[in-house]
Protein backbone atom coordinates (compact mmCIF):
# COMPACT_ATOMS: atom_id res chain seq x y z
CA UNK A 1 0.00 0.00 0.00
CA UNK A 2 1.41 3.64 -1.21
CA UNK A 3 1.43 6.16 1.95
CA UNK A 4 2.16 9.71 2.21
CA UNK A 5 3.69 9.14 5.77
CA UNK A 6 7.37 8.73 6.01
CA UNK A 7 8.71 5.36 7.67
CA UNK A 8 11.46 5.32 9.84
CA UNK A 9 13.22 2.68 11.94
CA UNK A 10 12.49 3.17 15.65
CA UNK A 11 15.19 4.11 18.35
CA UNK A 12 15.81 4.12 21.79
CA UNK A 13 15.78 7.80 22.00
CA UNK A 14 12.14 8.07 20.64
CA UNK A 15 9.85 10.57 22.77
CA UNK A 16 6.03 10.41 22.70
CA UNK A 17 4.64 13.75 21.69
CA UNK A 18 1.19 15.21 21.95
CA UNK A 19 -0.38 16.75 18.66
CA UNK A 20 -3.33 18.22 18.06
CA UNK A 21 -5.73 17.00 15.32
CA UNK A 22 -9.36 16.53 14.21
CA UNK A 23 -11.09 13.03 14.70
CA UNK A 24 -14.29 12.23 12.56
CA UNK A 25 -14.95 9.05 14.63
CA UNK A 26 -17.61 6.74 13.64
CA UNK A 27 -18.99 6.60 16.91
CA UNK A 28 -18.63 10.31 17.58
CA UNK A 29 -21.62 12.69 17.39
CA UNK A 30 -19.74 15.74 16.12
CA UNK A 31 -16.05 16.71 14.83
CA UNK A 32 -13.66 16.16 17.75
CA UNK A 33 -10.30 18.47 18.37
CA UNK A 34 -8.42 15.48 19.89
CA UNK A 35 -4.26 15.06 21.24
CA UNK A 36 -3.15 12.78 19.25
CA UNK A 37 0.09 10.65 20.41
CA UNK A 38 3.01 10.99 18.05
CA UNK A 39 6.57 9.30 17.91
CA UNK A 40 9.43 11.19 17.43
CA UNK A 41 12.44 11.04 16.66
CA UNK A 42 15.79 12.51 14.55
CA UNK A 43 14.25 10.62 11.38
CA UNK A 44 10.33 12.35 11.79
CA UNK A 45 7.22 12.68 13.49
CA UNK A 46 4.77 9.38 13.14
CA UNK A 47 1.17 9.51 14.88
CA UNK A 48 0.11 6.29 16.78
CA UNK A 49 -2.67 5.78 14.52
CA UNK A 50 -3.41 2.60 16.39
CA UNK A 51 -4.71 4.18 19.08
CA UNK A 52 -6.92 6.37 17.68
CA UNK A 53 -8.23 4.66 14.95
CA UNK A 54 -11.10 2.19 15.71
CA UNK A 55 -12.25 -1.62 14.20
CA UNK A 56 -8.33 -3.22 14.37
CA UNK A 57 -9.60 -6.87 13.71
CA UNK A 58 -12.09 -5.62 10.60
CA UNK A 59 -9.74 -3.24 8.61
CA UNK A 60 -6.32 -2.94 9.93
CA UNK A 61 -5.34 -1.00 6.80
CA UNK A 62 -4.90 3.14 7.27
CA UNK A 63 -5.42 4.60 4.10
CA UNK A 64 -3.55 8.05 3.93
CA UNK A 65 -3.51 11.13 1.85
CA UNK A 66 -1.38 14.93 1.89
CA UNK A 67 -4.38 17.29 1.09
CA UNK A 68 -3.66 20.80 0.24
CA UNK A 69 -5.96 24.11 1.05
CA UNK A 70 -6.00 27.51 0.01
CA UNK A 71 -7.75 30.18 2.39
CA UNK A 72 -6.67 33.89 1.91
CA UNK A 73 -3.91 33.25 -0.18
CA UNK A 74 -2.03 31.00 1.78
CA UNK A 75 -1.86 27.26 1.34
CA UNK A 76 -2.47 24.62 4.34
CA UNK A 77 -1.39 21.35 4.57
CA UNK A 78 -3.08 18.49 5.82
CA UNK A 79 -2.16 15.18 6.54
CA UNK A 80 -5.78 13.19 5.97
CA UNK A 81 -5.63 9.08 7.58
CA UNK A 82 -8.67 6.87 7.26
CA UNK A 83 -10.35 3.40 7.22
CA UNK A 84 -12.85 2.72 5.05
CA UNK A 85 -14.22 -0.34 4.08
CA UNK A 86 -18.34 -1.47 3.89
CA UNK A 87 -18.26 -3.63 6.99
CA UNK A 88 -17.23 -0.40 8.91
CA UNK A 89 -19.68 1.42 11.00
CA UNK A 90 -21.48 4.60 8.73
CA UNK A 91 -19.70 7.80 10.24
CA UNK A 92 -22.12 10.09 11.15
CA UNK A 93 -20.18 12.71 11.64
CA UNK A 94 -19.55 12.93 7.72
CA UNK A 95 -22.80 12.30 6.38
CA UNK A 96 -23.98 15.31 8.59
CA UNK A 97 -20.72 17.43 6.76
CA UNK A 98 -23.06 16.50 3.26
CA UNK A 99 -20.68 14.06 2.38
CA UNK A 100 -21.21 10.89 0.41
CA UNK A 101 -21.68 7.78 2.68
CA UNK A 102 -18.51 6.72 4.32
CA UNK A 103 -17.40 4.19 6.59
CA UNK A 104 -14.57 4.13 8.86
CA UNK A 105 -12.81 6.88 11.28
CA UNK A 106 -11.16 9.97 9.63
CA UNK A 107 -7.98 11.59 11.49
CA UNK A 108 -6.70 14.98 10.08
CA UNK A 109 -3.36 16.64 11.08
CA UNK A 110 -1.74 19.74 10.31
CA UNK A 111 1.61 19.30 7.90
CA UNK A 112 4.11 21.46 8.22
CA UNK A 113 7.09 22.17 5.69
CA UNK A 114 8.33 18.79 6.75
CA UNK A 115 6.67 17.30 9.16
CA UNK A 116 3.39 17.06 11.39
CA UNK A 117 2.37 19.86 13.32
CA UNK A 118 0.36 21.04 16.20
CA UNK A 119 -3.31 21.94 14.92
CA UNK A 120 -4.64 25.03 16.04
CA UNK A 121 -8.29 25.23 16.68
CA UNK A 122 -8.98 28.42 14.48
CA UNK A 123 -7.85 25.26 11.53
CA UNK A 124 -11.18 23.50 12.88
CA UNK A 125 -13.19 24.47 9.57
CA UNK A 126 -10.36 24.47 6.83
CA UNK A 127 -9.77 20.52 8.04
CA UNK A 128 -13.68 20.57 7.83
CA UNK A 129 -13.32 21.34 4.35
CA UNK A 130 -10.24 19.32 3.65
CA UNK A 131 -12.34 16.34 4.62
CA UNK A 132 -15.59 17.30 2.32
CA UNK A 133 -13.07 17.66 -0.81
Amino acid sequence: MVTALSKFPPTSRDRTMQLQGRFYGSTSPKPLTKRIATQSNEHGRSPRLDLILSQHTLQPHIHDVIVSVRHRGKDYLFHIFSKRHRSLRKNNVVRVMKVKSWRGDILVMKKGRAELVNMPASHANLADYAVKR
